[in-house]
This record gives C-alpha cells, structure tokens and sequence, in this order.
C-alpha cells in the first residue's frame, strides 16, 4: 500500500488513509501529514475505543 501511496503523491493526486496507531504505521508514513483520532469500535462481545490515525498528502 505504501508504494501505491507514494506513487498517488509523486502524480499529484490528494490522498486520505486511515489505518490503527502503531510505531510501524507512523514511521512507514512519517513523510505525511499524520493527524489521530480516538474511534470507538462496536463488537459483539465488547465496544473498545482505539486510536486511528488519519495520514493525507494535503
């Protein structure tokens, strides 16, 4: 996914990704505009709040 990022950006075309808030996402997309977001899941058996991260290239 990281390439295909890159390669959005290297085009000029604006791009918005979330993924969960780990050390290996922050660093793999580090060179973006990284903004994080508290989200509560909804499971079955438990809701659990998390933290998202929301990375753009604008």
């Amino acid at each position: 996914m990281q390439d295909f990022v890159k390669e959005l950006d290297s085009k000029g075309v604006k791009m918005m990704i979330s993924n969960s808030d780990t050390l290996f996402i922050r660093n793999l997309y580090k060179n973006f505009n990284i903004n994080t977001i508290k989200v509560k899941y909804y499971m079955p058996e438990h809701n659990k709040m998390s933290d998202e991260l929301i990375i753009t290239n604008y």
